[in-house]
Order: structure tokens, then C-alpha cells, then sequence
């Protein structure tokens, strides 16, 4: 079976992010009969079936949420079919259960997300980017903006006072698991004396 690490009261019922089975999972429990609490509905974060894992399973701050839409905002990563995906699950309660209203895709470990006061927007984190996605059709979730925080290197060339920084094509690796997502080479143009603030940048694909 599994079990539940955060646990929030909504009225007559309970909302619990936990694990089953591998995977990371999003509960409503029925406390209508105070004395028989009961399991009323259940999702899964990624595909089923697929192993998958989230740092709100141990900190409750990944957590994003706006209690005034019954909107919460779950990051995970997950392993399926030989690769891995890092997403945001955006999850609503509704009177029927809990319903899955898209993810937004990350190429690094997403960290936190959190919705703007309407709810129109969403701004969730990774350590490589910001996303900004508009959620104003609930039905089709779609990104707005990306603003990268950090990029890897692989060949740097001085032009002037500009530094032209290349990432080469393929994805990133940690050992035993790999990332394709994102991968096309990328020529980016900063400042020599301000590496880390990007001017430019272009898809070399």
C-alpha cells in the first residue's frame, strides 16, 4: 500500500500528498463519519505505473498552493521508458475528486511553484529556469515565458567585451540516468565582465 506525508484539512475532508507503490500520489479522504475516515479519491503524479518521486514527500515548502481555487501544485520527477522527466502537476479539487489540469515541464529538478493571487498564472522554479505558464484555460495549461537562471558551458570564446558561451547538443547526465529534454546546441552572448547576466542567446538546434 502507502502512505501520507502532508496532510492539509478541507473541510469535511482531508487533502495528502504521499507514496504508493513507487509513485507519488495526491489523496482526498472523506471525513463526513468522523469516526470512519475513508480513501475517496486518488491520483498518481506521471504515467501509471511509472516510478516516480517529489521533494514535497519531505518538505512540505514544495508545496505550492491557492486555497481560495482548491489549486495545488505538486513537483516531481519521474522514470519511464528508459528516461527521466522533471514536471510541476497542477491539481484542483473539485466536488467530484481531484483532476489533473496539466504539468509544466522543467529540464532540471523542478523546486516550487506557486500561483499568482488570480490564479491566471503560474511561476514555478528549477536551478537551471523560471517559467511563467498561463493557466487561464484550466483545460490547456500553456507556457508564457522561460527565463534561464544557469546553463551548462561547454566552449566560451572572448569577442570583444563579450563572452560567446556554447552549449553543445545532448542532454545532461548523472550516472545511471539521463536527460534529453531541451538538448540542442545553444550559442548565448554575455558580458565578459558579467558572465552570468545573458544578453543574447540562440537555438543552433
Amino acid at each position: 500500500p502507502g502512505w501520507s506525508e502532508y496532510i492539509q484539512p478541507m473541510g469535511d475532508q482531508l487533502f495528502a500528498v504521499g507514496v504508493e507503490n513507487q509513485q507519488v500520489t495526491a489523496s482526498l479522504f472523506d471525513l463526513t463519519d468522523k469516526s470512519n475516515p475513508r480513501p475517496a479519491h486518488r491520483v498518481y503524479m506521471g504515467e501509471e505505473e511509472a516510478y516516480s518521486w517529489s521533494e514535497a514527500n519531505y518538505d512540505e515548502k514544495a508545496i505550492g498552493q491557492l486555497p481560495s481555487q482548491n489549486l495545488f501544485l505538486i513537483p516531481f520527477q519521474s522514470w519511464e521508458k528508459g528516461s527521466s522527466s522533471n514536471k510541476v502537476q497542477i491539481l484542483e479539487v473539485t466536488g467530484t475528486g481531484i483532476v489533473k489540469r496539466g504539468a509544466i515541464t522543467h529540464r532540471f529538478q523542478a523546486r516550487r511553484a506557486a500561483p499568482d493571487a488570480t490564479g491566471l498564472r503560474i511561476f514555478s522554479i528549477s536551478g537551471n529556469e523560471l517559467h511563467v505558464t498561463d493557466f487561464s484555460n484550466r483545460e490547456n495549461p500553456q507556457p508564457l515565458a522561460r527565463l534561464p537562471l544557469a546553463w551548462k558551458v561547454d566552449r566560451l570564446h572572448h569577442a570583444g567585451e563579450n563572452l560567446l558561451q556554447i552549449e553543445e547538443q545532448g542532454g545532461y547526465s548523472w550516472g545511471w540516468r539521463s536527460s534529453s529534454q531541451d538538448a540542442n546546441a545553444t550559442l548565448r552572448i554575455t558580458g565578459a565582465a558579467t558572465p552570468d547576466i545573458l544578453l543574447a542567446s540562440l537555438d543552433l538546434g
